[in-house]
């Protein structure tokens, strides 16, 4: 699924193959077709949505992966990704509000 959620910004939901465990706040790294290297893009959706993974993405002007994702990007297509990654986020042990 992917939605304007501003002018510059697009919401894209991924329907993962295999459920991930992840903290908010951590990020995963997504290779776009035709585009050299991986770029990292922090999860925006609640731990708690099994097999889901979203994305808010802003237009970088001249970034290649933000312009694809912007510009041709379509619902349905495939996309690799790995992770998640980063290790700032709250530990479920701590019980003290933030």
């Amino acid at each position: 699924e992917i939605k304007d959620l501003s002018p510059t910004i697009k919401g894209i939901r991924l329907q993962l193959d295999r459920p991930i465990e992840f903290q908010a706040g951590q990020y995963i790294n997504v290779q776009f077709p035709d585009i050299e290297g991986t770029r990292a893009f922090s999860i925006a959706n609640s731990p708690s949505e099994v097999g889901i993974v979203e994305l808010h993405i802003r237009k970088v002007e001249g970034g290649a992966a933000t312009t694809y994702v912007h510009e041709q990007l379509a619902t349905g297509d495939q996309l690799d990704i790995s992770g998640p990654y980063g290790q700032f986020f709250v530990r479920k042990s701590d019980d003290q509000n933030a």
